[in-house]
């Protein structure tokens, strides 16, 4: 994947994911087979995560098992919204230790 923003230009691995702040203008191109899934988070539960330093700026995480399966968490119907706040809090608090 190819994703693009005013200054910077990325070309996402497999396994990888990308942190983009809120509202960070971006395009993004697959450039073949990908499972995509966009996760936003509002500035208020990412105020939340005080552990979570680089909020601000774009940057490449490591998409574990447990990411991954935080995400999923997030698209499955069976799990209620508060289920769902704690895994994307979770999610937010994980993310801040795979700085890469």
């Amino acid at each position: 994947m190819l994703v693009e923003t005013e200054n910077n230009r990325w070309v996402i691995r497999p396994q990888r994911a990308l942190w983009l702040p809120p509202l960070q203008i971006h395009s993004y191109n697959l450039l073949s087979h990908t499972d995509l899934r966009a996760v936003y988070f509002s500035c208020s539960l990412i105020a939340e995560c005080t552990n979570f330093t680089k909020s601000d700026q774009v940057h490449v995480i490591t998409a574990t098992p447990l990411v991954k399966e935080l995400i999923a968490g997030l698209f499955n119907e069976n799990y209620n919204r508060p289920s769902q706040r704690k895994m994307a809090l979770l999610l937010l608090d994980y993310s801040a230790k795979l700085n890469h």
